[in-house]
């Protein structure tokens, strides 16, 4: 959506999503220059909460030197 397309338009932290397995999405945040990483998140949300609406802050946390991934859970997986 609109939000993860803002996010991803910053040259700094490069977001990868990936299809694990049918629809099964993640997206990984990390800083252009992967030397700088020294901490990883997995984030796994719940609730009926689209998970892109995590991006924003997936790529806050890319930003101060943290590699994230925003795993999509289907509903009722």
């Amino acid at each position: 959506g609109f939000l993860l397309q803002k996010v991803v338009e910053d040259k700094r932290i490069q977001a990868t999503q990936y299809d694990l397995k049918l629809k099964n999405y993640t997206i990984t945040f990390a800083a252009q220059d992967k030397e700088k990483a020294t901490k990883a998140l997995i984030f796994y949300p719940g609730g009926r909460v689209q998970y892109t609406a995590y991006a924003p802050l997936m790529h806050e946390l890319a930003k101060n030197n943290f590699v994230c991934i925003l795993v999509h859970r289907p509903r009722g997986g």
